[in-house]
């Protein structure tokens, strides 16, 4: 899972006005390229497979980008629309890092995902993992 990140953005909605997404991602110094899917084209996020309406006017929306190069730092932007087309500025623009993780200390051990992210409320780390078959239960964590 150190390939991926997942994006969170919030959304002040004005009915019809917005009702989908597109997210551009490049690195430092180069430029950056829309999001496409395997077949080459531009993925389109409508509002009602990434967002989570929080009332008629705001949604928090999140998308998992993948296949990205491991310890690798990525800017991101996301532009929003509707059927006439999308902006032409987009979003404040968001940097954030894939990982690269150790192998594991005790065997059987699997991390499950780590996964970065920037959003509103400012940059986190979510981590989870497998216990092993047999592994005695966790009391403590460091």
């Amino acid at each position: 899972y150190n390939d991926r990140i997942l994006l969170k953005w919030s959304s002040t909605l004005q009915p019809k006005q917005i009702d989908r997404y597109y997210i551009t991602v490049g690195r430092p110094g180069f430029d950056s390229a829309e999001v496409k899917d395997a077949a080459g084209r531009r993925v389109v996020l409508l509002d009602g497979d990434v967002c989570t309406f929080q009332s008629s006017t705001r949604a928090q929306c999140s998308y998992f980008v993948t296949g990205l190069d491991i310890s690798t730092i990525y800017i991101f932007q996301v532009f929003s629309g509707n059927m006439n087309g999308f902006e032409s500025i987009g979003s404040n623009i968001g940097i954030s890092s894939t990982l690269s993780l150790p192998n594991s200390p005790i065997p059987g051990l699997m991390m499950e995902s780590v996964i970065p992210s920037l959003d509103i409320d400012g940059y986190g780390v979510r981590l989870s993992w497998l216990r092993p078959a047999g592994f005695p239960v966790v009391t403590r964590y460091y």
